[in-house]
């Protein structure tokens, strides 16, 4: 996906895919997970009987799959590992979704896959703009879905605080970034600057950083055609621009040492169901260690 600045700076910001599934939806592929044995303990005699294994702990039982229901949880090792998600965790059913559309085209049923799965996530988790967090939208493999030609089975999935892999979690995470800052606690920066060239790996905002999340959203629905680069950039820009003056507070003056950078989709991430753009803050020099929210005309010095 190409990166916006107020110049119109294209860039592509590089976030892991994870292949995972929760009992129905999405996949994170590239991060490999330890599963979590389910517990057991030895049962005591009783009268005339033989010792017997007790029941695993319910924080740990593996649940019978009974249909990939929203809500059950996964460890992808091994073989997707259902479990109550009071035990630790790395994926989430967030919606089963019946849809039988483009039967005989893998590309355009992968687009409608992942394009009907980042909103339904989205809704899960309490907010649109779910990629500028930890969170990511991910798929159930199909290949272990015998039913995938008429479903679409969607999960979600969360990095470490360092965003290098998939970390595991207890309890459910629906309505995770519903809440008043949910969603800036959970925000993500880039370490180095956002640019047409260079891909940018996410980075814990507690660190030096260039740039810092401020927004984002959906600006296509999952059946839109691509609607043209122009036009892409007017819904970005009117998504972004509010989100951006919103996070720096009230100036008197545009800043200079400051400007948006905005994540659209592109024409190929668009035809892979990408129908968000993201919006960022970034610094044009050196870096800081702190957030820019409400910096407004305050120095930049004070915040590196």
């Amino acid at each position: 996906m190409s990166a916006r600045g107020t110049s119109a700076a294209g860039l592509a910001l590089a976030l892991m895919v994870l292949a995972t599934g929760c009992d129905k939806g999405g996949s994170v592929e590239g991060v490999t997970a330890s599963s979590t044995p389910a517990g057991s303990a030895s049962a005591a005699a009783t009268t005339g009987a033989a010792p017997t294994s007790a029941a695993p702990s319910p924080s740990t039982r593996v649940i019978p799959d009974p249909g990939l229901t929203v809500g059950q949880c996964t460890l992808k090792e091994t073989d997707w590992t259902r479990l109550a998600c009071s035990a630790p965790h790395e994926y989430e059913v967030t919606a089963v979704v019946a849809d039988s559309s483009h039967p005989t085209d893998m590309l355009k049923r992968h687009e409608m896959r992942e394009a009907t799965c980042e909103r339904r996530t989205a809704a899960y988790l309490g907010s649109d703009a779910m990629q500028t967090t930890h969170y990511r939208s991910i798929t159930y493999p199909i290949s272990k879905d015998p039913q995938e030609k008429s479903r679409f089975i969607c999960m979600v999935g969360a990095f470490d605080p360092t965003f290098s892999k998939v970390g595991q979690v207890t309890g459910s995470v629906k309505g995770r970034l519903a809440g008043p800052g949910a969603v800036y606690n959970d925000r993500a920066c880039a370490a180095q600057p956002i640019s047409p060239t260079a891909t940018t790996q996410p980075a814990p905002c507690s660190g030096k950083h260039v740039a810092e999340a401020v927004g984002g959203g959906f600006i296509g629905q999952p059946t839109e055609v691509f609607p043209g680069t122009n036009a892409i950039n007017q819904r970005t820009s009117a998504l972004c621009t509010p989100a951006y003056n919103a996070f720096l507070g009230k100036t008197t003056k545009p800043r200079t040492d400051i400007s948006m950078v905005t994540i659209p989709p592109s024409p190929t991430s668009w035809s892979k169901g990408s129908r968000r753009s993201t919006c960022w803050v970034q610094v044009k020099s050196g870096q800081v260690t702190k957030s820019l929210k409400g910096i407004g005309d305050k120095p930049l010095a004070s915040y590196q």
